[in-house]
């Protein structure tokens, strides 16, 4: 797995919230084979050079036949997800977690980011 977040700190003035929190301007997560090779990218960069604003996931090339009728090019619609989900999918997939509590762990993030977000 490979992560990358792009963020800010901000003021947020609301009662019990501040008087600072980071928000989330766009990231790249990135499920890999073991030899490199990716399997989904999920990408958000509404600031970025691309034509693309929108959360959206490429499919990897590690996943897409010659004859497929998908690109791994292609940008197709997501929503915007948590680095736990892209944890939880990687797991799911075969990945050995690290630490023999994560479900826990990663729940516990994953609930605080969710109760204080201000996208839904």
């Amino acid at each position: 797995m490979r992560a990358r977040m792009f963020y800010e700190i901000i003021r947020d003035p609301r009662p019990g919230y501040g008087p600072f929190r980071i928000t989330t301007r766009g990231y790249d997560y990135s499920l890999r084979t073991s030899d490199g090779l990716a399997v989904v990218d999920y990408h958000w960069h509404p600031l970025g050079q691309s034509h693309e604003k929108d959360p959206h996931l490429h499919i990897g090339a590690a996943q897409l036949r010659p004859d497929s009728v998908l690109s791994n090019k292609d940008h197709l619609p997501s929503g915007r997800i948590t680095v736990e989900s892209v944890v939880r999918a990687a797991i799911a997939s075969g990945a050995t977690p690290l630490q023999p509590d994560w479900e826990t762990r990663l729940a516990g993030t994953e609930y605080r980011h969710v109760l204080h977000r201000s996208w839904h």
